[in-house]
């Protein structure tokens, strides 16, 4: 091999990486997409069921939802005072409750499919929130294709069992709870993947020098 056919090789090689890696986060947008449908559509048979509930109160705690069968209370607030969040639910509480999750892992995240961007964005802004307060208060307006999430900063952060069993549930609030804890191990070894598959394509100083 000539030495001027060096850089063309590497070339080639991190073109090969980049189109692995393309291909892993379409496949990941490809599932998220469908977890999308399906909570739009739960969320949509949910409000049929009970159409008088517009909010509800999302509980302290996994193990008190799970044993709750109605909302704790209900909670009016208007659209300007609340952070609209579009699709997804599951992968927003997902990264609220996941701290591992590194704030560049998003942003690399927004780019793979159009549907994550509003949900991403918001949920930067509330997780930048739920350090100054909690969940513990948040209402969640049922919506056939939205979730919108409002924050109150005056209470204490709420504990998530994620060993604790996962069913449907008879509000959104449950679902919602039991999509995020089998998320998270999801979302986990989606960022693992793609870091690993980023590093190799973009490797750090260090690693170059």
């Amino acid at each position: 091999m000539f030495p001027h056919d060096e850089p063309r090789a590497t070339l080639a090689v991190m073109a090969k990486q980049a189109a692995h890696m393309a291909g892993i986060a379409n496949k990941k947008a490809a599932w998220a997409t469908d977890m999308a449908s399906r909570a739009a559509n739960l969320a949509a048979a949910a409000a049929a069921d009970a159409p008088e509930a517009d909010t509800m109160l999302l509980g302290t705690n996994a193990n008190e939802i799970s044993s709750s069968t109605q909302p704790k209370e209900v909670v009016m607030q208007s659209d300007h005072q609340a952070h609209q969040v579009f699709a997804t639910p599951e992968l927003l509480e997902a990264i609220l409750l996941c701290d591992s999750i590194d704030i560049r892992h998003l942003f690399s995240l927004q780019r793979v499919d159009k549907q994550f961007q509003n949900t991403i964005s918001g949920s930067i802004e509330l997780r930048q929130s739920s350090a100054r307060g909690s969940w513990q208060k948040t209402v969640i307006k049922r919506g056939a294709s939205r979730v919108t999430l409002t924050l109150d900063c005056n209470t204490g952060i709420s504990d998530f069992d994620e060993d604790a069993s996962v069913g449907i549930g008879n509000t959104l609030g449950e679902l919602m709870q039991g999509l995020a804890i089998l998320s998270v191990a999801k979302l986990d070894a989606y960022f693992h993947e793609l870091s690993k598959a980023m590093a190799d394509v973009c490797p750090s100083a260090e690693e170059k020098s």
